[in-house]
């Protein structure tokens, strides 16, 4: 649990390495990773653990794909602080008091600077907005409350650089908020008839995907307000093409949703 395998795919690099990421001290929950808008070379790369720590990575990429050693070598933590990468490391402590709740989601902000959103399944402190000073240190939270808590939590920017938060969870409620102000939300959706497990920006910059537990997926359009089409009952293939693959069936329950914005299609998986 306390290790695992990763490879980072972008439209323009590719890192990865055969070998596991050098061990952490606690179990990794989430990830994320995102380019500095300001730095086109740098790169961050994010872990939630299940002590509501984040640590972040600050990596070149340039450095990581003309290194042998690869970005293994480039997450090695005792490599970072013998100065023989040239990665960043940050360790941001989130104020979460509970010390059963697990972390459900994790996302860096499309910003030019540090700045993440953590999602929690907890009714007080269902959303945490952090960031990291140039210097390493933290900076202030910011706290949204949800009711019933935060299953996901997802980010985008819309054509004028703007940049959004949207969450589901228990209530079966999507909410769009803007991360600098998580006193109320900027827009509520209804519509869902079971707990929201998954929520993605959708096929332009003004829409968004969302799955519940029902196997159902909603698009949705900010700009109006409204449900634009509804995908009840999603299954992954019919019985017959399982069973030529010498499997019982399909899984029941979707678990991930990819918009394919060059085909316009959405694509659900378990």
């Amino acid at each position: 649990l306390k290790s695992f395998r990763l490879k980072i795919e972008t439209a323009v690099s590719s890192m990865s390495f055969r070998d596991k990421v050098p061990s952490l001290a606690n179990v990794p929950l989430a990830l994320d990773y995102t380019s500095l808008l300001s730095d086109p070379d740098r790169a961050l790369f994010a872990i939630g653990d299940d002590t509501s720590c984040v640590s972040i990575f600050g990596l070149s990429k340039l450095a990581v794909m003309t290194d042998d050693r690869g970005l293994g070598h480039a997450l090695d933590v005792r490599a970072i602080r013998a100065g023989d990468v040239p990665t960043s490391l940050s360790h941001i402590a989130l104020p979460v008091s509970d010390d059963e709740a697990w972390m459900k989601g994790l996302v860096l902000l499309p910003s030019a600077s540090c700045e993440f959103a953590a999602a929690y399944d907890l009714p007080d402190t269902s959303l945490v907005v952090g960031s990291v000073r140039p210097d390493g240190a933290p900076g202030p939270f910011r706290i949204g409350a949800v009711p019933g808590g935060v299953h996901s939590v997802a980010t985008w920017t819309t054509l004028s650089q703007v940049p959004f938060l949207a969450t589901g969870g228990r209530d079966t409620r999507l909410r769009v908020w803007k991360p600098s102000i998580l006193t109320d939300p900027l827009l509520v959706f209804t519509g869902h008839t079971a707990p929201i497990a998954k929520v993605v920006p959708g096929l332009n910059d003004y829409q968004l995907l969302s799955l519940d537990t029902g196997n159902t997926v909603k698009v949705w359009d900010i700009r109006v307000s409204n449900c634009l089409a509804t995908f009840a009952g999603v299954e992954l293939g019919n019985l017959e093409e399982w069973r030529r693959h010498g499997m019982d069936g399909p899984p029941d329950a979707v678990t991930q949703l990819l918009p394919d914005r060059l085909r316009r299609r959405i694509v659900a998986s378990s």
